[in-house]
């Protein structure tokens, strides 16, 4: 996992419920772990798009239960505009 991209979700997940950064790491669990309500998960979302300046929306939402999670979809939103997509043990190159 970046470590850039790790911190800068560790960021975002912050700015949008009051926990410490340094209770994070990249198994935690928003809802279990973190309490986050829904409400919560569209701020974390949208503070994704405007941090990565990604098309990242609610339809997410159900690949993002972790910061790992998290992580990787911020990863393949990114790489999809190079034309590069990473699932959880492969690049595989687009045409």
């Amino acid at each position: 996992m970046n470590m850039d991209i790790e911190a800068r979700v560790k960021k975002v997940i912050t700015s949008c419920i009051a926990v410490d950064v340094d209770s994070i790491n990249g198994q935690t669990h928003l809802v279990d772990d973190l309490y986050a309500d829904s409400l919560d998960l569209i701020d974390i979302v949208f503070g994704l798009s405007e941090e990565f300046d990604i098309s990242c929306n609610e339809n997410d939402l159900p690949d993002m239960t972790t910061v790992t999670d998290i992580c990787r979809v911020v990863e393949n939103s990114l790489q999809s505009r190079r034309g590069v997509v990473f699932d959880s043990s492969t690049t595989i190159e687009h045409d």
